[in-house]
């Protein structure tokens, strides 16, 4: 908990004067002496502080989850989070990632200190050997966790991004992830795939580390997939936020003409919610090119999505959780995206083997350049790929529809 949101001024400035600061003149004075508690270097007991809620952190998450097994493989790996956010994806961190357990956390700004003080006492009984904080969590939780009794600290020090990063508490941090190993300057600012990047390198020493020589960093079992294909598999994602969804005629033509030119197998994924959308997709596909195959898999089990995924060819889709599924796996991805979504979070970020198509206003994005993307990349994959052929079902490219909102 958090010094700087204890409720009263006077309780704030009572904590740091009579509890953060004598701890760390005597952590100053150990130092000197020589005598300072070394942190273990095998940790049996990790905990990772997080505070979010949707899929696509999640599984940016896992990539430091995997990173932590990676380093200290008998170790065992707790996600502490709130019960609305993390708790929202327990299923899927204790299924697909490197968790082992979620620890639930009071509710950050909406719980009393005394909240946090019996929290703390509670997170003492599990003899925690090393925490590591996300960026929101740095500044806040490193002195408590000081106090009861870990020495090992692994949180962000970015005082030029986030001012409240420097304040006093931070200095019990342990090991600081840097502006430099987050790729930050000035210029270019702050992209999500930074952050599990940027852990990665911290955790690990390699400064050189990218995020995709962590892929893939999904766990997941392999089970029978919906239908059986007639040629590879291309995973398709036409749903998503409603604000941040390419019209789904696109999705419909850029399906036929993968059927019609690749012989490809279409498999449209989604929530429950996305089912009907998925269906109508499909029957676009299948109404012009009734000999292909395409199946509706919304609605199907996060482990048969990401089987979809792990086995095609390639992923198209809009920007939404799933895509971060493909690229967790290292599965090809063509994305169609708002131009400012584009930027924060596109999975270019993480390497070139994923092109994203974007505009300012999705509606404008036209077919013919979300299938020239396709049709670019399908080449190149079939060039590095011996079990690629190309089946051309017609020789001549089926026309390009104009874009609805191209006008």
């Amino acid at each position: 908990m958090e010094i700087k949101k204890a409720r009263y001024w006077w309780k704030r400035a009572f904590l740091r004067t009579f509890v953060v600061a004598p701890i760390l003149l005597a952590k100053k004075t150990a130092g000197l002496l020589g005598k300072g508690a070394a942190p273990r270097k095998d940790p049996e007991r990790v905990a990772l502080f997080v505070s979010m809620e949707l899929l696509g952190g999640g599984i940016l998450i896992t990539s430091i989850s995997k990173t932590v097994k990676q380093l200290y493989p008998k170790s065992r790996v707790f996600l502490v989070g709130e019960q609305h956010r993390a708790g929202k994806l327990e299923k899927f961190y204790t299924a697909h990632s490197w968790v082992d357990e979620v620890i639930i956390c009071p509710v950050r700004g909406q719980t009393t200190f005394s909240d946090w003080i019996r929290f703390y006492r509670k997170l003492r009984s599990y003899k925690l050997d090393m925490c590591i904080l996300s960026p929101n969590h740095s500044c806040s939780d490193s002195v408590w966790l000081y106090l009861i009794g870990i020495r090992n600290i692994v949180g962000a020090y970015l005082p030029d991004s986030w001012e409240r990063h420097g304040w006093i508490e931070n200095r019990f941090l342990s090991k600081k992830l840097t502006r430099a190993q987050m790729s930050l300057d000035r210029e270019a600012g702050y992209r999500l795939m930074y952050f599990p990047r940027g852990y990665a390198r911290t955790l690990t020493g390699n400064v050189d580390m990218e995020l995709q020589d962590l892929v893939p960093f999904l766990r997941y079992r392999e089970t029978e997939l919906p239908g059986q294909a007639k040629g590879p598999m291309v995973t398709m994602h036409p749903g998503g936020p409603q604000k941040k969804r390419w019209h789904p005629e696109g999705y419909a033509a850029i399906g036929r003409m993968m059927v019609q030119r690749f012989g490809v197998t279409i498999l449209i994924i989604g929530g429950p919610p996305e089912a009907e959308l998925g269906e109508q997709v499909a029957n676009d596909i299948l109404a012009a090119c009734p000999e292909g195959q395409v199946v509706n898999c919304c609605g199907s089990s996060m482990n048969t999505t990401i089987n979809c995924i792990a086995r095609s060819k390639m992923y198209i889709g809009n920007s939404a959780g799933p895509i971060y599924l493909a690229m967790a796996l290292g599965t090809p991805i063509v994305g169609v995206f708002r131009g400012k979504d584009r930027w924060f979070s596109g999975p270019d970020a993480c390497g070139d083997q994923h092109r994203l198509v974007s505009n300012e206003f999705i509606e404008r994005i036209s077919i013919s350049e979300v299938w020239s993307t396709v049709q670019y990349r399908w080449k190149e994959i079939a060039a590095a790929d011996s079990d690629l052929s190309d089946p051309i079902a017609a020789e001549q490219q089926v026309p390009v529809a104009p874009s609805r909102a191209a006008g």
